[in-house]
């Protein structure tokens, strides 16, 4: 509607076109005579450009533009919390090809303009140091989009507002330093059960080196195989322990110049007698 009609507003026109094609068709819709208009059937990541007049008794008004883009889908949840010092600020990523950053707004509850920091597409959560205490902040998230080298802004996530008080971050201050003692405990444990575990790898591979050097020392001692001692006999002794073995047994076998020279002897001894 606007600001300074002349006269009645009897009824509205709509022209639409594609932002980036001079070429497009320009669409028309006239006669409306509510101030809201719903246009269907566009295409999905592309730029409009649409205008609007105002008709009156005395004829219709100038154009007025804008631009927008379809289906630029906006940050549906914002998580704000604080933590010691920082205010640590979570969103849902938008998984777009077209998306090429996201904007972070802040400002305080009673100021009128928003602060911005531009991140990457890869971040989706932040930490910012407080500024005041006992201060009310506003905070929202919106992504921007390139279409055909034209950046769009999306739908600002719903505003969060926080309180951020001196008693929030002591009492955080506090839980920080019972949870830091828990922490520097849970350390301790980890370092001496790592110990532990060491000391056995140590033991189990001083055992298994020294088994494997038993084995080794047994495997090159090998047995030698008995042998039977040999004895030389000589010929004179051989004579003597036959002689002994044929007395043991009664028999002695003589050879006959012996027996010749037993004859002998036997015929002296008859003459003497």
């Amino acid at each position: 509607q606007p600001s300074m009609p002349n006269g009645i507003i009897i009824m509205y026109d709509i022209r639409y076109r594609e932002s980036d094609n001079s070429d497009s068709f320009v669409f028309f819709v006239n006669g409306i005579t509510d101030t809201q208009y719903i246009i269907s059937g566009l295409t999905s990541f592309i730029s409009y450009t649409i205008g609007v007049r105002a008709y009156t008794i005395a004829g219709p008004g100038e154009w007025i533009e804008i631009q927008a883009s379809t289906l630029l889908p906006g940050i549906e949840d914002l998580i704000v919390e604080i933590l010691e010092d920082i205010v640590i600020i979570n969103w849902t990523p938008l998984n777009y090809t077209e998306l090429t950053s996201y904007v972070l707004e802040y400002k305080q509850t009673n100021e009128q303009t928003f602060q911005t920091i531009i991140f990457p597409v890869s971040v989706v959560s932040i930490g910012l140091p407080i500024l005041q205490h006992d201060i009310e902040y506003v905070f929202q998230v919106y992504g921007v989009f390139t279409i055909n080298n034209v950046e769009y802004e999306s739908e600002r996530s719903p505003p969060v507002t926080i309180m951020i008080s001196s008693s929030t971050t002591s009492s955080n201050d506090s839980q920080t330093g019972s949870t830091g003692l828990v922490a520097g405990v849970s350390v301790l444990s980890i370092i001496i059960i790592i110990l532990i575990i060491i000391i056995i790898i140590l033991v189990v591979l001083r055992f298994t080196e020294r088994n494997e050097n038993n084995t080794k020392k047994i495997e090159e001692s090998t047995v030698q195989p008995f042998e039977e001692p040999t004895y030389e006999i000589l010929e004179d002794s051989k004579k003597d322990i036959e002689m002994k073995e044929c007395q043991a047994y009664g028999h002695v076998e003589t050879s006959p110049q012996t027996q010749q020279e037993g004859q002998q002897d036997e015929t002296d001894v008859y003459e003497t007698v």
